[in-house]
């Protein structure tokens, strides 16, 4: 039998929409401390729940996910998993943030607001740790903008997020992903009518379009960014 504790972060688990989690990811997922999830991780990986396929990193199988989640939809309510997500989304958010700022973006971002109690993001000490992280988040971050823009409730997380990753995709050569995640985040921009949020994925979305070398697609985005920018 399982204990409470790691009986409610399986249940948990099932809300995260990313193909595996980090030990920090799920201390923010159950508003804990690292110390005390990693104690309910290996619980779980005993009890054949969770596999850590990587050291630190937990996946699980899609049918154990569905279990999860119709005991969550039983046992747990509407609010605790929306809290529980949204540390969730924090912790990439503020995280995705701290990294960026190590790879020394032309743009510095804004400061998101302060993440909820029970978060504990990510803190890399210099570029190789930022760009290490980024590598081994990206299937996770981009699952994490597609969630946000279909969910009401996240979906500033969307352009947020991806924003937050246009040095690690410009660093890395990775402009196709780079662009086809800003594409996702401009539209939810554009549905949610923020207009700071569409001029800031148009200019992303020129760079990606530069580095491609689809030059006429750049410059229509980098017009559309002035028009928005004096707009505002």
């Amino acid at each position: 039998l399982l204990s409470q504790s790691a009986g409610r972060l399986f249940r948990l688990l099932s809300v995260h929409a990313g193909p595996d989690i980090s030990r920090n990811a799920a201390a923010s997922l159950l508003g804990v401390r690292r110390r005390e999830v990693r104690q309910l991780l290996a619980e779980l990986t005993s009890a054949r729940l969770l596999v850590e396929h990587y050291p630190g990193r937990y996946d699980m199988h899609d049918l154990v996910r569905v279990y999860a989640a119709e005991l969550s939809a039983s046992l747990d309510g509407d609010e605790e998993r929306c809290e529980a997500l949204g540390r969730l989304f924090d912790h990439y958010l503020i995280s995705a943030q701290r990294a960026q700022l190590r790879l020394h973006p032309l743009y510095l971002p804004a400061e998101p607001p302060p993440p909820r109690a029970g978060v504990t993001p990510e803190d890399c000490a210099d570029q190789a740790s930022a760009m290490t992280w980024f590598t081994e988040e990206r299937q996770v971050l981009a699952s994490a903008v597609k969630h946000a823009a279909t969910t009401v409730s996240l979906r500033a997380y969307a352009w947020e997020l991806a924003l937050r990753q246009q040095q690690f995709f410009q660093l890395s050569g990775a402009y196709h992903d780079w662009a086809a995640l800003m594409r996702t985040a401009l539209q939810t921009a554009r549905e949610q009518r923020d207009v700071s949020a569409q001029a800031r994925t148009h200019r992303s979305l020129a760079g990606a379009y530069h580095f491609m070398r689809h030059h006429e697609q750049a410059i229509e985005h980098l017009t559309s960014t002035c028009a928005l920018f004096h707009q505002l």
